[in-house]
């Protein structure tokens, strides 16, 4: 009786430590994955740095002028 409650628990143990290397191998897995991702997203460019953004400023003269001409036009 005491060797079979050995050998089960010995299996469980054997068991467990199989579980745990496999759970160490996906941990170091999902490490590198982590790591690659992280280094392409600092080598990215971002878009927005590529071409200086339009003011708005030049929109409102336009507007302005086309009201002004409405105005001199009556």
């Amino acid at each position: 009786m005491e060797n079979e409650k050995m050998l089960i628990t010995i299996e469980r143990y054997d068991k467990l430590i199989g579980e745990r290397a496999v759970y160490k191998q996906k941990v170091q897995e999902l490490s590198e994955e982590n790591l690659k991702l992280q280094i392409e997203a600092s080598n990215k460019i971002p878009i927005l740095h590529l071409n200086t953004q339009k003011s708005n400023d030049d929109e409102d003269d336009e507007l302005l002028d086309d009201e002004e001409e409405e105005l001199l036009d009556e």
